[in-house]
């Protein structure tokens, strides 16, 4: 736990010199924004015998100048202009499960959680947003890397809905083999009849999202992002996989202080 305290202290470190290094242009403008409120999730994950979980979580936007959170994902911004955006990234992967969820998965050690840190790069053209995200697992977990390159366009007034905004994105991710094994690989240990021992490959698949918003009131605004990502072989052979895809739905309600 200390080995792990002092890499992300030492990564913590880095960002704030490399940003305490840019002046002038290199800044974001300066902005407060803090909305908070209710928030449901639901996660269906391609695991054999999994169930669709729905969780009542908070929903939390916060943005102080360079520094934006949303979620389970945090950026800082290192370097702006008026279409290009550089940020350092970092993020929770919560795409584990314990041993006790379902009888396919009895006898498997926890796969757990971990924190992702990397790199963003946004630039903004007259059809929409390219996005580059780059994260790599911090705690040592699974101790791999995934690459994202998504495009997204946000329309506002749908079907003539007034500040009914909807913003779509679709793209693609590399996701790294030792990713892949720590949560959809059997260990040789968790090897047993019906579920033999299994290591994925790195894959490359696709990303879709749909994000909606609308003001409820004149500081409510309701939200929802659905995000599926569809999965390649290599995860969707292992014998602890019957999805080719996953699912998210977050739904909320956020009040702006």
């Amino acid at each position: 736990m200390n080995l792990r305290l002092i890499g992300l202290t030492a990564f913590s470190l880095f960002v704030l010199t490399f940003c305490s290094a840019q002046e002038g242009r290199d800044a974001a403008p300066p902005e407060s924004v803090f909305q908070a409120g209710p928030g449901l999730l639901m996660v269906d994950k391609p695991h054999k015998g999994g169930d669709t979980r729905i969780l009542p979580i908070p929903a939390i936007y916060f943005q102080k100048d360079r520094f934006m959170l949303f979620g389970p994902q945090a950026r800082w911004v290192l370097y702006y202009d008026n279409d290009l955006m550089v940020s350092a990234l970092g993020k929770l992967r919560y795409e584990g499960y314990d041993d006790n969820e379902d009888r396919y998965l009895r006898g498997m050690s926890d796969r757990r959680m971990t924190l992702e840190a990397g790199l963003s790069l946004a630039r903004e053209f007259q059809w929409g947003r390219l996005a580059f995200d780059w994260t790599s697992d911090v705690l040592n977990e699974h101790k791999g890397h995934e690459i994202r390159l998504t495009a997204s366009r946000r329309f506002a007034d749908v079907l003539g809905v007034d500040k009914l905004a909807v913003t779509p994105t679709v793209g693609g991710n590399w996701r790294s083999r030792q990713l892949n094994t720590y949560y959809y690989g059997v260990r040789p240990k968790e090897a047993v009849a019906g579920r033999p021992a299994y290591n994925a490959g790195d894959t490359v698949g696709l990303l879709t999202s749909l994000r909606v918003d609308y003001p409820l009131a004149e500081r409510w605004n309701m939200f929802s992002l659905v995000s599926v990502e569809w999965l390649r072989s290599e995860i969707t052979d292992s014998p602890i996989v019957d999805q080719h895809h996953k699912l998210s739905l977050l739904i909320g309600a956020m009040y702006n202080f």
